[in-house]
């Protein structure tokens, strides 16, 4: 199986780990993503700690149960230019790789000056329009209510930017709350408009709330046509306040890459293990925050930058780009 990213990064996999958007042969490999149990000698690697080992662009990682290895995961060869990623089916059960594989992706991309942020994203007239925020601030439920007002999408959660100003699409599973309005218009089936609203009765019950995702995740080029890219033009950031008011470009950059690294490169697992990685390889612990910066510093130098309420920004933004904010109106 072969996903072809934008022509930006190819992955070559024997599971289905990215959005089926994706799904074609690219030019060339950039990652090769396998489940399955292989072997790894670790005689000539460096021990580090209980259950990591490696060097010389290795990381292994093997935890054993009943002295039997049947939980083991290996990355090789991140700093060139293809990356291998290989873990058996019961490190993916019990620890999840979609972080990880996030996290390699983020690596690739900012190898070729293009990097992910947590924003969603939208297009009008060929100009990109990002609207960034912390998590659970309404953005997936502003993306699909704009989707209805001949605005194209982009992504509801996550877009790749790169320093050439393009933003390419990222549509991965989107994340749909109960009550905004905009649900009326998705693709949704009783089974799923059921599972919404019971999910958002457990998430509203004390302590749940804090611990329970009140979203359905479903993948959003199931539920919305995706354009592929766009110009970048400005960036809005959906906040608590009052008013509208410009961002200035190093509070953007920070307020983003806190975002991105919280939201899509956040899990324990994720961190623990590129971290032994970097500890065992020598590799710059802060490659992603520096490159981001980076990426980000060339990325806003000519666009707007506007900081606008959770209550006022969808009427705001209609008013602005074209459309009727009476219709449809959707709950943020």
């Amino acid at each position: 199986m072969y996903y072809n990213i934008h022509n930006l990064i190819g992955v070559e996999s024997n599971i289905r780990i990215l959005p089926e958007f994706f799904e074609g042969k690219p030019k060339k490999i950039d990652l090769v993503i396998k489940q399955g149990d292989f072997s790894f000698d670790k005689s000539e690697s460096n021990k580090l700690g209980l259950k990591f080992s490696g060097g010389n662009d290795t990381l292994y990682l093997e935890y054993p149960f009943y002295g039997k290895s049947i939980q083991k995961l290996l990355l090789k060869n991140i700093k060139g230019d293809r990356t291998e990623f290989y873990f058996t089916k019961f490190t993916h059960s019990m620890f999840g790789v979609a972080g990880l594989v996030t996290y390699l992706l983020q690596l690739k991309l900012l190898q070729k000056g293009c990097t992910f942020v947590h924003a969603g994203g939208l297009t009008k007239e060929g100009k990109a329009l990002l609207i960034t925020a912390w998590s659970e601030m309404g953005k997936s439920s502003t993306i699909f209510g704009l989707a209805g007002k001949d605005f194209g999408v982009l992504g509801d959660d996550a877009v790749i930017v790169g320093k050439d100003g393009n933003v390419y699409s990222f549509p991965h599973k989107a994340g749909i709350f109960f009550h905004s309005k905009n649900i009326e218009n998705l693709k949704l089936s009783m089974i799923d408009k059921s599972k919404v609203f019971m999910k958002y009765l457990i998430a509203k019950l004390p302590p749940l709330h804090l611990y329970i995702d009140p979203n359905l995740r479903i993948d959003l080029s199931k539920l919305l046509p995706i354009e592929k890219s766009g110009k970048l033009g400005d960036i809005y950031f959906l906040e608590w306040g009052n008013g509208v008011a410009k961002v200035d470009k190093k509070t953007a950059i920070n307020k983003m890459v806190s975002a991105t690294l919280h939201s899509l490169l956040g899990d324990h697992f994720t961190k623990e293990t590129f971290f032994a990685y970097s500890y065992l390889n020598n590799f710059d612990p802060q490659f992603v925050e520096r490159g981001m910066v980076d990426v980000l510093n060339k990325v806003v130098k000519n666009c707007k930058i506007i900081r606008s309420t959770k209550k006022d920004f969808y009427k705001y933004f209609l008013t602005k780009y074209g459309g009727d904010a009476t219709k449809n109106g959707v709950q943020l």
